[in-house]
């Protein structure tokens, strides 16, 4: 006769989600032994590994299950699997009032939408057989990790990674990870936008590129370099997910370009949409 797999309990859904989410010190008393075995967790995986592992699985659920954008960016935000510096060490009722105030909606409404999210359909998913990750690549996710939790320690915040463009044709060649933060950068990105909150974006022979930076003191020195139009506004949101609507629109990225007038683009790192199209597709998104 067929036996059922056992259940995920709503009290360990519910423990993803609660205090700092899946970057709980408690994450591996949290994961019973059913669960991280359904998420492929490795036998005697340390902190850093089960959090990578974890993370990789719920985002990929989330990505499986939800189709909505908003869904996915208050679900991941919710259980915290991000490495996202203005939320990772906030509380659940305070990483959603972020993502309510960046996006502009309303925080009870996605209050009352995660509890419908998580008690329906995100319970169910859990239930279902999760997909066997590439363990090769969830051990330099783990490193990572580890290094943001120092960082985080120390009271710094998470510094910047930047992968070389000498070793961009090893990663497109399939050294896909969990998010494009671990591919090219972590952190926020610092862009230029319309009153309409359009991405300004220049035009150049290798194509259209957003100009973003890794701080704002650096924004606002490009933006007086080159005489940015009165009006014009300063935005930040998290990298991968700038990058997530840069594919979508074909736009290349240039990552903190000379504050100068009339500097190359290719100046300094720098990744075409093909490129960044192609990373796109190795992640798995």
């Amino acid at each position: 006769m067929f036996e059922r797999e056992p259940m995920v309990l709503p009290a360990v859904e519910s423990s993803l989600r609660r205090g700092r989410g899946v970057r709980r010190p408690d994450l591996p008393q949290v994961i019973d032994p059913d669960l991280a075995r359904r998420m492929h967790v490795a036998p005697g995986a340390d902190a850093a590994l089960l959090l990578a592992t974890v993370a990789w699985q719920l985002d990929r659920l989330i990505r499986r299950t939800f189709g909505q954008e908003r869904d996915r960016l208050l679900l991941a935000a919710a259980y915290n699997i991000e490495r996202d510096p203005t939320l990772t060490a906030l509380p659940l009722k305070n990483r959603v009032k972020v993502v309510s105030e960046r996006h502009g909606w309303s925080t009870s409404r996605l209050t009352s939408l995660l509890s419908e999210l998580t008690s329906k359909r995100m319970r169910l998913a859990l239930d279902q057989a999760c997909p066997a990750p590439d363990h090769g690549a969830l051990r330099e996710q783990a490193v990572i990790e580890a290094e943001y939790a120092k960082g985080e320690r120390a009271g710094s915040g998470p510094a910047l990674v930047v992968i070389p463009g000498a070793d961009l044709t090893r990663l497109l060649a399939g050294g896909g990870r969990r998010e494009f933060a671990a591919l090219a950068l972590r952190g926020e990105l610092h862009f230029e936008a319309t009153r309409s909150d359009e991405m300004v974006t220049v035009h150049t022979d290798l194509g259209e590129y957003l100009c973003a930076f890794t701080g704002a003191a650096a924004l606002r020195a490009y933006r007086e370099a080159v005489g940015s139009p009165v009006g014009n506004r300063e935005l930040a949101g998290p990298g991968h997910r700038v990058v997530e609507l840069l594919v979508e629109q074909g736009i290349g990225l240039a990552l903190d370009p000379p504050a100068r007038r009339g500097a190359p683009v290719g100046t300094g790192e720098f990744w075409t949409a093909a490129e960044l199209a192609a990373i796109w597709e190795v992640r798995g998104a």
